[in-house]
């Protein structure tokens, strides 16, 4: 009994995380315009009298919907974004932003981020390595994430690697440290695989020789 039951646990756990997952970034994307949505549809009387009218049915299919215009409005604004007369307003909406106070330090930070993710040609986040943390006998996974600033590196005349930490059991939170480079262990594991690892909280054990043979064959 107790073999089915951890049997089972493991087959539907899995299928569980993943449409919970789907959902809330469903519900997250589609949440600031539900209500507009709601508004309009309570006005239409002969949506109440169809056969498909059902609260929970009707919830879903509007949300569907809004994220299907979410992404063809993000195409059609992509589009537009490359003529000159729209360059030519995002540039000017760019540069009123970063004249506001507390507007432009969050406009531009996130600017940044988004602006690095997407068009930089750095290898973040793809390197695994371990350093000393929290102390100087043991040591976490990081994830190599890029050089520090000129005005950190100054103060040290030892090269500085910047450092992500995740966190178990969720990766997406952690800590961002500066290392010298001397203190830094490269490994051969894959990126999915260190996260597998701090997301099972250790339980999964990782085999550096294994994926070798998986990714040659």
């Amino acid at each position: 009994m107790k073999k089915y039951f951890f049997t089972g646990l493991i087959a539907l756990l899995p299928l569980t995380i993943t449409i919970w997952t789907i959902f809330f970034l469903l519900n997250f994307l589609t949440n600031p315009f539900l209500s507009f949505v709601h508004t309009a549809t309570d006005q239409s009387t002969w949506m109440h009298n169809t056969w498909i009218y059902h609260p929970y049915l009707m919830e879903m299919v509007v949300r569907v919907a809004i994220l299907i215009g979410l992404v063809l409005a993000i195409l059609l604004i992509g589009f537009l974004a490359n003529t000159f007369i729209t360059k030519s307003l995002f540039k000017g909406l760019d540069h009123f932003l970063q004249r506001i106070p507390f507007v432009k330090a969050i406009y531009k930070t996130s600017h940044q981020v988004i602006t690095t993710l997407v068009y930089s040609k750095k290898q973040s986040f793809q390197k695994v390595v371990l350093v000393p943390f929290p102390s100087k006998n043991r040591y976490s996974i990081g994830l190599v994430a890029g050089e520090p600033s000129q005005k950190c590196q100054s103060q040290t005349p030892e090269k500085l690697i910047s450092v992500f930490m995740p966190s178990c059991p969720n990766p997406i939170s952690g800590f961002i440290l500066m290392y010298e480079e001397s203190q830094i262990i490269e490994t051969s594991l894959r990126v999915e695989d260190a996260l597998k690892y701090v997301i099972s909280c250790g339980m999964l054990s990782i085999n550096p020789q294994q994926n070798t043979k998986n990714e040659s064959s």
